[in-house]
């Protein structure tokens, strides 16, 4: 025995130069391919593939471990990748298709790897590539999870750990064949963020499970080893790897391979007082040859004394087929059992381990075994009829080198347990019955979620250990699971709007006519309802509902009485020359080209109608002409851009030729419609329009009113004419009319209060809610509609219904089961890629992110660079700049000496112009600052100096194709806009210069002061889509207003995203205006210093407002609980001096039982003073996560108390 140990450790020292010999010989070997030249081609175009891929894939929480894997791929030009190799490597005798076959394995390595991260730190940090990128938390989960035993502990207090860990480990391996099945896998980023995402959350569970386990004081009575009467017991097990006398002494304990491939728990059975070892294996991904591969045990063998080596007898096979079965004619094990013979190993472990930890180890009953594992044969390089020929070696000890290893199977007496199995029957028939449950009207993904808990617990009732705790556990999730799902919302059904969508856009075409104003109001009133409707309905007869409501009240409108004509009153026609005016400045517009003067201006009563006609206008772009026509005309409601837009009427239509040479009907005749008070009283003869104009909006993206403008029409009274037709006719006199019953004149006092009701409370549904609360408001917001067809409506019609929509409106409940926790998103930063290599507007030293270290170096003054999120808005009316598209979205801007150069970069966009690609270039750029200058230009950048941190700066702008249309030279389309700054998202990205310390210190101040006196001044505007509707838009609005907030992106705020333990103190901070240049020191270590929260994290802790998590840490990144909160904003109050009023009607929760003795008190104090309110049925839910849309509540609620 002794000998043949010695050459198996001398043949162990030799593997690794094999290994490296066959692997170089392998590389090195020129192959034969039919087409070499298709096969790179075809290889070139997947690396391609690959490296698009990986520049896709998202951070799961590590982004050193993100940059690591884009770091392989940074500076890869993959057509060129040979030709480096091969000037750098001139001796290699690789070929192109060889060198370009072992890039592609080693992407897909890394990006499994990169994959596999959170699975590998359950595996050991030895594991995985990226253990140089672990976190500490991340360090200290392989920390607990390598450490973790059962011991003394029950196993019931050790279950959860032992399956999450076994859960891990065996997905991984079917991932691998995934890939293996379909290499696509590779290039879908999403599906890999996703699964490293999944995995690294389940690590950081699986901690802190392991945590609560190490927390538990119950313990078991030991059994004595050598004692243990006839039965069944469990035990955990664990495998070791054979040590050399070479080896390092923590190499000599550590965990074998296979240690991964047990299930855990074992059964030890005693039969006439002799020990049986009973468990099941699994597969294992390995890294071998440079890729993951799956691994599966074929051989056991026991080892019972120096002399004898047995087979262990195989209870279960796997139903697998592959090469390697097929190669040897054996199925894999699956369960396994041998006599547990300890004779010689113990004797063995005590002379080269038993000094090594021996606390660890003490008494522990290790068994020598050897194990064949067919895929490890891979590593030696050998062909099929040598791997064959190997296996048939009758002693394993002669396999040395075949895949073969030996190792230590080990018990730990101290940790066995009796076992009692679980009612396995009983279990059965429950899940017959859940099985038989069917999707009714569920979601697919509520049933998919209990079809797989059904699979999980069916897995579990069949493992080799399956106690009563085990039942007990089952029998709770699945009755959880089934719970769940029929809780769950009926799935979302598609519904027809086709109808109702159809019955509106026919409502809107209807015009007043002879109907009189409260009718026609009324008709509207119902229109905007069933748009309501239409976007927040949950069922079809919510739909059908708002249709025939609609339907009713056109009827009801047909029906209406005609406006009666005052006896001697008559229409009288009158003509008035206009113009289409520039909405701000003194100039006519483009479209003025195409209105025919005079208009047509008709007054009847109280009646005016105004008459525009418009005509198609020849638009030149360059030696190409295109015709362009008015789509769409608007007034506005009191006669300004910022009240309603109201469509003007349509009366006559023409055949015209469109941009695209084709014929089509355009607007010909449009009438806006006043009051005579309205128009005699015009502020400077002019109404205020907005105009659609087919090719605007092809420059603007094609969507029609892409490109929409405002504008004046200004009439000159002065010289309005009454329009005579020549001769009259004489009108025979009317026969005397019979009398009629009087009509019963309608309550419009109760007909108003309704439609101010139906727009109050419109739009507040959407599928944000609840079904239940959704489906109420929706049913009650019809019902309300219902009254609008009505000819009169009543006091308590009117009132209940109303009544009966408020109490709707105010039970809407967000579904909390839909919301995102995955916490902040900083990604809208992009990676600037647009600025390219221009760097002559920053000064001599663009590489100096870090450079606070030379401020005592007398190398000139301080310059801070700052890169600031910027729009481009239109000068007179809301919404974006044509030029918006044009600009590359985060500026530079330099400050030194008190003075601030700001560049932007514009790129040219396109467009389709009648059916033609057209390109606009931005040729001039102009600061309109008390006076108008020219900025600087430098290829596509323009930059200018102002003397502090502005908001807005006021341009104007020439671009070459908006001078083609203006047809007037260059600058002869000249456009004013704005362009809008984001300080509060700016962010500091280098320094240099400086003479001292002091110095830094006063620009850092200089910069805090200005950059609160322009949040001060910001816009309470903003542009985020993802809070329209939502029940804390204004204290959205309020909070980014005020600085204290910036979005996700530019587009979106997050609502319902939790909010992180660093972002709310960053938040608490902002609203003090606290000066992070007094707070650049940091206690915690785990909180980087460069990151925008760690100046405000310590005044946080300066100030008492937190404390840390212990051990010296915060958790920035952690996501804030709802009783957390509570308790920094205490303290935050009292800090803050800020004396809030007790306007709270809260004084207890259902729940209160569950919330922290430490959080208690802030918890009622925060009630009691109105900051929180509660989640809804009476509960605080202290442990849910506190959102960004409470957090901007809480703030609200502070500033207006």
């Amino acid at each position: 025995m002794k000998v043949i140990k010695k050459v198996t450790k001398i043949l162990s020292q030799i593997r690794v130069f094999l290994i490296i010999f066959i692997i170089a010989l392998l590389f090195n070997v020129s192959s034969v391919s039919a087409n070499p030249n298709d096969e790179i081609l075809q290889l070139k175009v997947n690396l391609k593939k690959y490296v698009d891929t990986i520049n896709k894939i998202e951070d799961f929480g590590n982004k050193k471990a993100l940059e690591k894997l884009k770091g392989y791929v940074k500076d890869l030009d993959v057509d060129n990748a040979y030709s480096k190799f091969k000037e750098d490597n001139p001796q290699s005798d690789s070929s192109e298709e060889e060198f370009y076959k072992e890039l592609e394995k080693k992407l897909k390595y890394d990006i499994q790897g990169f994959m596999f991260y959170g699975v590998n730190l359950t595996r050991g940090a030895n594991f995985s590539d990226y253990k140089d990128t672990f976190t500490e938390e991340d360090k200290e989960i392989s920390k607990l999870v390598k450490n973790f035993e059962k011991g003394k502990k029950p196993y019931k207090n050790c279950r959860e750990v032992f399956k999450l860990l076994d859960k891990l480990i065996i997905d991984e391996p079917t991932i691998v064949e995934k890939f293996e099945n379909d290499n696509n896998l590779f290039f879908d980023a999403k599906f890999i963020s996703e699964k490293a995402k999944y995995y690294h959350e389940q690590s950081i569970k699986l901690g802190d499970l392991i945590k609560k386990s190490n927390q538990s004081t119950e313990e078991i009575s030991p059994f004595d080893y050598d004692t243990l009467q006839d039965g069944s017991y469990m035990v955990p097990i664990y495998v070791y790897k054979e040590g050399n006398d070479t080896d390092p002494p923590e190499f000599k304990v550590n965990y074998s391979m296979m240690n991964d491939a047990v299930y855990r728990m074992a059964k030890l059975t005693v039969e006439g007082g002799k020990k049986y070892l009973e468990y099941e294996m699994h597969p294992i991904v390995m890294p071998l040859g440079g890729q993951f591969q799956t691994g599966y045990l074929m051989d056991l063998y026991y080892i019972p004394d120096e002399d004898n080596i047995e087979k262990a007898t195989v209870l279960s096979e796997y139903d697998r087929s592959d090469k390697y079965t097929e190669l040897y004619k054996v199925k894999y094990p699956k369960r396994l059992k041998f006599p547990y013979g300890t004779k010689g190993s113990e004797a063995y472990w005590e002379n080269t381990k038993g000094e090594i930890y021996n606390h660890k180890f003490d008494n522990i009953k290790p068994s020598e075994i050897g194990v064949f594992v067919p895929v490890m044969q891979s590593a030696w390089g050998k062909t099929d009829e040598d791997r064959l020929k190997d296996f048939k070696i009758e002693s394993p000890f002669d396999r040395e080198g075949t895949g073969t290893q030996f190792a230590y199977m080990a018990i730990f007496p101290n940790s066995i347990e009796k076992y009692e199995e679980g009612n396995i029957n009983d279990l059965n028939s429950e899940i017959t019955k859940a099985e038989n449950i069917e999707i009714g009207k569920k979601s697919k993904e509520a049933f998919d979620t209990l079809q797989d808990t059904i699979k999980e617990i069916k897995e579990d009732k069949d493992r080799l250990i399956f106690t009563k705790d085990d039942e007990r556990a089952c029998r709770e999730e699945l009755n959880k699971a089934i719970q769940t799902f029929n809780s769950s919302q009926d799935k979302k059904v598609e519904l027809n709007k086709t109808a109702l969508d159809a019955k509106i856009k026919d409502a809107e075409k209807i015009s007043q006519g002879k109907k009189s104003e409260d009718a026609f109001k009324t008709l509207k009133a119902a229109i905007e309802a069933a748009k309501n409707v239409l976007n927040s309905a949950n069922t079809q007869d919510q739909i059908n509902e708002a249709l025939a409501n609609l339907n009713k009240a056109i009827d009801a409108f047909n029906n209406s009485a005609d406006v009666p004509v005052t006896p001697g009153a008559s229409e009288k026609v009158y003509n008035i020359p206009v113009k289409l005016m520039h909405s701000v400045e003194k100039k006519e517009s483009m479209g003025n080209k195409a209105l025919i003067s005079p208009a047509k201006v008709s007054i009847k009563g109280d009646i005016v109608n105004i008459d525009l006609t418009f005509q198609g206008i020849e638009v030149p772009l360059g030696t190409t002409k295109f015709y362009g026509h008015l789509t769409n005309l608007f007034s506005f409601e009191g006669n300004t851009t910022r009240g309603r837009a109201i469509p003007a009427e349509v009366l006559e239509q023409m055949q015209d030729k469109a941009m695209d040479g084709s014929q089509k009907q355009f607007p010909k005749v449009f009438r806006i419609k006043l009051t005579k008070a309205e128009f005699d009283n015009l502020k400077d003869n002019t109404i205020y329009v907005k105009v659609w104009v087919d090719a605007m909006d092809g420059l603007a993206g094609g969507t029609p009113g892409a490109g929409a403008q405002n504008a004046r029409l200004v009439f000159d009274k002065s010289k309005m004419t009454e329009d005579k037709p020549g001769g009259e006719v004489p009108t025979p006199p009317t026969p005397p009319t019979p009398p009629t019953p009087p009509t019963p004149i309608p309550d419009f006092r109760n007909r108003n209060a309704v439609i101010d009701a139906l727009r109050m409370y419109s739009n507040l549904g959407g599928p944000q809610y609840t079904y239940q609360s959704n489906m109420m408001y929706v049913n009650a917001y019809n019902s309300l509609m219902s009254l609008l067809s009505k000819t009169t409506i009543t006091d308590s019609e009117m009132k209940a219904s109303i009544d009966n929509l408020k109490s709707a409106k105010a039970g809407l409940t967000l579904d909390t089961s839909k919301q995102n926790n995955s916490g902040n998103n900083n990604s809208a930063w992009g990676n600037n890629s647009g600025w390219g290599n221009n760097n002559s507007s920053w000064g001599s030293n663009n590489n100096n992110q870090n450079n606070n270290q030379n401020n005592n170096q007398n190398n000139g003054p301080l310059t801070i660079q700052y890169e600031v999120p910027v729009e481009v808005l239109h000068a007179y009316q809301s919404g974006y700049s044509m030029a918006n598209a044009a600009i590359n979205h985060t500026a530079r801007v330099e400050e030194r000496n008190g003075q601030f150069r700001y560049s932007v970069n514009f790129h040219s966009i396109q467009r389709e112009f009648g059916g033609k690609p057209l390109t606009g270039n931005l040729t001039n750029l102009f600061i309109i600052d008390g006076g108008k200058n020219r900025a600087d230009q430098s290829g596509s950048t323009w930059s200018w100096v102002m003397n502090g941190k502005y908001d807005r700066v006021n341009i104007a702008v020439w671009v070459d194709a908006m001078d083609q249309i203006a047809g007037k030279g260059p600058g002869g389309g000249e456009q004013n806009a704005i362009l809008s700054f984001n300080w509060n998202a700016a962010r500091e990205v280098g320094r240099y210069g400086g003479n001292n310390n002091q110095q830094s210190q006063q620009n850092q101040q200089n910069q805090q002061n200005q950059q609160t006196q322009s949040s001060k001044s910001g816009s309470s505007s903003n542009s985020f889509t993802d809070i329209n509707g939502h029940w804390a838009k204004q204290s959205i609005d309020y909070v980014v207003s005020k600085g204290y907030f910036n979005g996700l992106t530019r587009s979106a705020f997050g609502p319902d995203k939790s909010i992180t333990r660093g972002q709310f103190v960053t938040v608490l901070g902002r609203m003090l205006n606290v000066n992070t240049s007094n707070y650049m020191s940091q206690n915690f270590t785990d909180v980087n210093s460069q990151m925008y929260y760690s100046p405000y994290i310590a005044w946080a802790n300066k100030m008492g407002i937190v404390g840390g998590v212990g051990q010296g840490r915060f958790a920035p990144d952690k996501v804030l609980t709802r009783e957390e909160m509570a308790v920094m904003m205490s303290k935050f109050l009292k800090v803050s001096g800020k004396n809030l009023n007790a306007k709270g009607t809260v004084t207890s929760f259902n729940d209160g039982s569950n919330i922290e003795s430490w959080a208690k008190d802030a918890v009622s104090e925060m009630a009691r003073l109105g900051v929180v309110s509660g989640m809804g049925g009476g509960n605080f839910a202290p442990k849910k996560p506190f959102t960004r849309a409470q957090v901007a509540q809480v703030l609200f609620n502070i500033d207006h108390n």
